[in-house]
């Protein structure tokens, strides 16, 4: 019979932090294509829930619409990570900004 390792002695042999560059391949997947986002969070979660709103909507919606004021549609995915993913987050989707805006010109802020 193989004898077991002993916990502490394997713990002592590796390394505390690994440090490992993620690779997505973006060809794998599906891709679902967005155009409203609603964001919240929990105490140990952000949340953003991401649909598609369509330009055009039955007449069933639009009455719908006119009694309430509100769409209400499917969300297409919830995303739920941890808030440490939160700062990374944000500097990578102001770097994106930047260079699309480079390349493209100045977004223009639908919400104002």
């Amino acid at each position: 019979m193989a004898k077991k390792a002993n916990r502490k002695s394997v713990k002592k042999n590796l390394p505390e932090r690994v440090q490992v560059k993620v690779a997505v391949d973006a060809t794998e997947g599906e891709s679902l294509y967005v155009n409203h986002a609603e964001i919240m969070h929990g105490r140990h979660e952000i949340i953003v829930i991401w649909a598609q709103v369509l330009s055009k909507i039955s007449q069933a919606q639009l009455e719908v619409v006119q009694s309430t004021g509100e769409l209400r549609v499917q969300p297409s995915v919830q995303l739920i990570f941890p808030p440490t993913l939160l700062p990374p987050l944000i500097r990578a989707l102001i770097a994106e900004k930047e260079n699309y805006e480079k390349e493209h010109g100045k977004i223009v802020d639908s919400e104002k």
